[in-house]
């Protein structure tokens, strides 16, 4: 998936997930389009 933007939070999933360290639930904050459910 081609991600646009976002680099620093897009790393910190990637890092979460390869450490197999993923919380039970992740809140995505913030005004409307600004990516939070293509991320």
């Amino acid at each position: 998936m081609e991600i646009i933007g976002h680099q620093q939070q897009w790393e910190f999933l990637q890092k979460i997930a390869k450490a197999d360290r993923i919380p039970q639930a992740l809140l995505f904050a913030g005004s409307s389009h600004l990516g939070k459910k293509r991320m």
